[in-house]
């Protein structure tokens, strides 16, 4: 059975397939785990496919050895492989559950080192077990916080969940967790091939994005900017053309960064989501501000221009009976139109300035 999965996954690599995700890994014995006097070749067996990527699904437990684990999926990948960090998230999710973004929710790695792990804000699991899953404990704001503060650092690999649409939220309220009928996470609305949330979509979340990929191999460093409701994950490799810096704001007010220390090089850095400047010299920020309630991506090697996006929710499908509510969506936009050649629309407008 086992060499007939090795050939499984082989046949689709062959197939185009670049790597696989090993759901319950930790069950699994490792290869110099003796049993009845009996040690394993599964792992050994299944994971010399030739994938590029391979990483295993090992919560984290007294017994379990994650660092081996970690190893054994670095080890048979062509290219990287890594385990899951549960624990890092649950300290991440510990923060913004609960309004803090102390930098020391961000920087816990605790049995793994950062380049072998997966990180995230929330998974699957969390969010189907109920943990922070509703908007008094978890909303859209501070899910980007989350997702600001793990993506931008130097670590390996970082997954953003997309929560159901209905199941997940009613989207128009601008909280991913509003529940439709008020009965749970899952409450049966959301039927196969819905989209999610369009939080993904985010013009702060990509900007974050585009700097995570713009700064690869770079070293992080992760701190407070004045008060626990300000993170700053600072990339620097020793040059204005490539440091940056990703700033989340919880404050409801702007924060401003002059006289906060930097390990950025001399320079000025604009910010993707906005377009603002960042000055630095001397190790200090001389001027520069985040904007109330909001994510700043200073570098010079990602986009400088300010991000426009918009968007209908849902975008297909029939309309039931006489009416159906679709929700518009604009982002840093002016003077924003809509037409519908089929249909009377009264928009249900969500618009950021």
């Amino acid at each position: 059975m086992t060499q007939g999965m090795a050939d499984l996954l082989k046949q689709m690599v062959a197939d185009g397939a670049n790597g696989f995700r090993y759901d319950v890994a930790k069950h699994i014995e490792l290869p110099d785990e003796v049993f009845g006097g009996k040690t394993s070749n599964y792992w050994n067996t299944i994971l010399q496919n030739g994938a590029q990527y391979q990483y295993g699904e090992v919560l984290e437990d007294a017994n379990v050895r994650e660092a081996d684990y970690a190893d054994l999926f670095w080890n048979s990948s062509t290219g990287k492989g890594d385990i899951t960090d549960s624990s890092f998230g649950h300290e991440v999710r510990n923060g913004v559950q609960h309004g803090s973004l102390s930098a020391s929710h961000f920087t816990q790695h605790n049995k793994v080192t950062e380049d072998k792990t997966v990180n995230w804000v929330e998974s699957h699991d969390n969010f189907a077990n109920g943990e922070a899953n509703i908007p008094q404990e978890l909303n859209d704001e501070w899910i980007k916080y989350g997702w600001a503060g793990i993506t931008a650092q130097k670590n390996d690999v970082t997954l953003f969940f997309d929560r159901p649409y209905k199941d997940g939220g009613t989207y128009g309220t601008g909280k991913a967790g509003t529940y439709g009928n008020g009965s749970g996470p899952f409450n049966e609305n959301s039927k196969l091939s819905d989209a999610g949330s369009d939080l993904w979509k985010d013009p702060e979340v990509v900007a974050v994005n585009h700097f995570r990929n713009a700064m690869v191999g770079e070293d992080s460093d992760v701190s407070n900017c004045g008060d626990d409701l300000c993170l700053m994950v600072e990339r620097y490799a020793g040059s204005s053309a490539q440091d940056g810096v990703v700033v989340a704001n919880a404050n409801g007010s702007e924060k401003n960064l002059a006289g906060t220390s930097t390990k950025l090089a001399n320079g000025t850095y604009t910010d993707e989501v906005t377009g603002s400047k960042l000055v630095v010299s001397g190790g200090t920020i001389t001027s520069g501000s985040v904007k109330d309630k909001g994510i700043a991506a200073f570098s010079n090697k990602t986009r400088s221009a300010i991000i426009s996006t918009a968007e209908a929710y849902p975008n297909k499908g029939t309309i039931p009976g006489t009416s159906k509510t679709i929700t518009l969506r604009a982002y840093q936009a002016t003077n924003t139109t809509y037409t519908s050649p089929t249909a009377s629309l009264v928009p249900m407008w969500m618009a950021t300035p």
